[in-house]
């Protein structure tokens, strides 16, 4: 995840540190969604919707 969070704060559209703080939530969200699901071991209709969310939620601060 490391690599992944440096791309996505660098490629951030909004500059300042509001946009890379909420980039940055929605990252840690994703992670510990990631923890929840791998140790679930299998993705149910409410693991889609909280995907569909996350992605919702960060596509209008990337690039």
């Amino acid at each position: 995840m490391p690599f992944l969070r440096g791309r996505l704060l660098q490629d951030s559209k909004i500059e300042g540190d509001e946009c890379a703080n909420y980039v940055n939530y929605l990252l840690n969200e994703l992670e510990l969604f990631y923890r929840r699901v791998s140790w679930g071991g299998r993705l149910d209709k409410r693991h889609w919707k909280t995907l569909r969310s996350l992605h919702r939620d960060m596509l209008p601060c990337l690039r």
